[in-house]
């Protein structure tokens, strides 16, 4: 069974390029591909998707993270990954909490969007590590708490603490 994808993107570039790499896996077909968020819900009650990669602003002025809000609350089951080329924490913290399962960085990502999709399809919650030098590094966490969570730090590893989650290593 493949898991079926919405890709949600203003920028026609980037959105043939997501198409691409789904395309491109054995685990994922689209569903449907669309360059607006203000489009989401009113899909969402005659396409079945699994996923969701969401854009973060768009041209009209729909909001990719208001829409990943509201989807979550009426599908909690669909997962979402966030993207944008805006290196933006304040987004990053507000997707968290939103329980928004992963976060991707068009530009400056350490790892390919494939992967970020599998993680997030296994159940993983992935978000870059903004105390990484240089391009984006992932953090995975199994499972998602929709919570922040305290630790300590090394030269090139952050090892996270949860309470439900006691090994949660940012790589």
């Amino acid at each position: 069974m493949k898991y079926k994808v919405m890709i949600v993107d203003d920028q026609f570039v980037a959105r043939q390029l997501f198409e691409l790499y789904v395309k491109s896996s054995d685990n994922y077909e689209v569903a449907v591909s669309v360059d607006t968020a203000a489009m989401v819900e009113n899909l969402l009650e005659t396409v079945t998707v699994d996923l969701i990669i969401m854009d973060v602003l768009m041209n009209d002025g729909s909001n990719g993270l208001v829409a990943a809000e509201k989807i979550k609350k009426l599908y909690p089951e669909i997962k979402i990954i966030v993207v944008t080329s805006m290196a933006e924490v304040s987004w990053m913290e507000r997707a968290r909490k939103a329980g928004i399962e992963g976060f991707w960085y068009k530009e400056a990502s350490g790892e390919d969007i494939l992967s970020v999709m599998d993680a997030v399809m296994a159940g993983e919650a992935v978000y870059p590590d903004i105390q990484a030098k240089g391009p984006a590094r992932y953090g995975r966490q199994h499972g998602f708490h929709g919570q922040g969570a305290g630790g300590s730090a090394d030269n090139d590893k952050r090892t996270v603490e949860c309470s439900h989650c006691p090994d949660i290593v940012y790589i």
